[in-house]
């Protein structure tokens, strides 16, 4: 086994020469004082939390001031509202002010109206009265004799006016004129043209006229053609005929007619021929 050979403790590497004499001890340092530090630190934690703060306040400080500008524009917009609907009912009220006045302008026109219609009703009540009392009872359906009195063939509904009459001829009208207290010296001896016309009720009939009423007249072309001939018209040329102002149209106000009535209605006018 090889000896190890020891060498010089000079000639000893550092390193090792710290193995085998153990670490040389200098002088003791003076640790550095570090107070400063922890209140530069203190500081700063401070100052940030100052400045923290101070922001969250700038945060809410800006916060209120924009609700208080908010706050502002709505009291401005609800002021203009409010000056708005202060006009608007400003409106309303002169509105209804001349409502009001127009309303009561309006009901004594009303009333005025109603005590002229009032009136009206009782003239017209007065007149339905007098319009009964010459119109008579209601017709029954049927031939009737009449003498006209009024042909109103151009208003709506179209009218005729009547007076009911019998009419006699030969014995009978001398029988009749007898029995009606007609003097008898007034009363031919020969009968055969004689003619006597009774009238019962001189009240008046007025009777609407159908609207396809049929015409019939005698007399109408008696002069031209010598003698008595149907001739049928209408109501419109009977209404221009029967109201005539010329000579020969009062001819057809004295004649004697035939009216059929049915269902309230005249349907037929014929003119009695009563030559014997």
């Amino acid at each position: 086994m090889r000896t190890p050979v020891l060498e010089p403790m000079d000639v000893v590497r550092p390193r090792e020469r710290e193995l085998v004499e153990g670490p040389r001890l200098g002088p003791p340092r003076e640790r550095p004082r570090r107070g400063w530090l922890w209140l530069a630190i203190g500081t700063c934690i401070a100052l940030a939390a100052a400045l923290a703060a101070w922001g969250v306040q700038q945060m809410r400080l800006d916060d209120a001031r924009s609700s208080l500008d908010e706050a502002r524009s709505t009291v401005i917009a609800q002021n203009r509202e409010i000056a708005a609907l202060q006009v608007r009912l400003d409106h309303m009220a002169d509105r209804m002010a001349t409502q009001g006045s127009q309303m009561q302008d309006r009901v004594a026109q009303l009333r005025a109206r109603a005590d002229a219609l009032r009136g009206d009703l009782a003239e017209a009540r007065a007149s339905l009265a007098d319009a009964r009392a010459v119109l008579g009872p209601p017709i029954a359906d049927g031939r009737y004799t009449a003498e006209l009195r009024m042909v109103g063939g151009n208003q709506v509904p179209p009218m005729v006016a009547f007076d009911r009459v019998h009419i006699f001829t030969g014995e009978k009208a001398v029988e009749a004129a007898l029995a009606d207290g007609v003097d008898p010296a007034d009363v031919p001896e020969d009968p055969e043209y004689y003619l006597y016309v009774r009238n019962e009720n001189p009240t008046w009939r007025v009777v609407p006229v159908a609207p396809d009423v049929g015409v019939v007249l005698q007399s109408w072309r008696f002069q031209k053609e010598g003698g008595y001939h149907s001739v049928e018209v209408t109501l419109g040329q009977f209404h221009r005929i029967y109201n005539g102002s010329a000579e020969w149209n009062h001819h057809f106000r004295w004649q004697r007619y035939a009216l059929r009535i049915g269902d309230g209605e005249v349907t037929a006018i014929e003119e009695l021929n009563l030559s014997p």
